[in-house]
């Protein structure tokens, strides 16, 4: 959907009960009429289905009234971060409604307000284990290598969730890795840190 035009490619509207699905309209374009609040469906066909059997009518353009806004088509990115944890989750449930391809990147947003908490105490601990060493040199060498693992974190965490958005990676599994990886480098460096 493009919403400076306010056109559509490639609708379809899937209308299912109990028996399953009953109506089906699939349309090469949409556009929405702001001045009338209607929509024009272009090169259209309907199929219906029913105890009887189905019916196609086809046609060039249909003008509707339909239950839906171009904005329904779109989600904010910038919005998805002010949301609330419920919210959010309500939001994934409407889209996943919708099968809205914005699904995953919610999904991503959603797993990642739980793991980035984990990262503070894995990057902690990773923290104190690097400045329990004493060595000659100060430290200097300490603040350096903390900072670069905390980079290195940061910089994987952005790579996996990347992937778990555009990768086909589970959005879960994209924002968990960082953390697991880390998590077992945390636990090494205890176990061989100076008591």
């Amino acid at each position: 959907f493009n919403n400076i035009t306010d056109t559509g490619q490639k609708f379809t509207i899937e209308k299912i009960d109990d028996t399953g699905l009953y109506y089906k309209l699939t349309a090469d374009q949409i556009k929405y009429d702001s001045t009338s609040n209607t929509w024009s469906i272009i090169n259209y066909k309907i199929r219906e289905i029913d105890n009887i059997g189905e019916t196609i009518t086809q046609g060039q353009q249909i003008d509707t009234a339909m239950n839906m806004l171009p904005d329904d088509f779109t989600v904010d990115i910038d919005q998805i971060k002010v949301l609330t944890t419920p919210e959010l989750n309500e939001l994934i449930a409407a889209e996943k409604l919708k099968g809205s391809g914005a699904v995953i990147a919610l999904q991503v947003e959603k797993h990642s307000r739980i793991a980035f908490p984990f990262a503070n105490v894995i990057l902690a601990v990773i923290g104190v284990s690097v400045s329990s060493r004493r060595i000659r040199g100060g430290t200097g060498l300490h603040l350096g290598i903390g900072l670069t693992l905390t980079f290195s974190y940061v910089l994987f965490m952005q790579i996996s969730t990347v992937y778990g958005v555009y990768g086909g990676l589970p959005a879960i599994v994209a924002t968990w890795i960082p953390n697991l990886l880390f998590g077992l480098m945390a636990v090494f460096l205890i176990r061989i840190a100076p008591k």
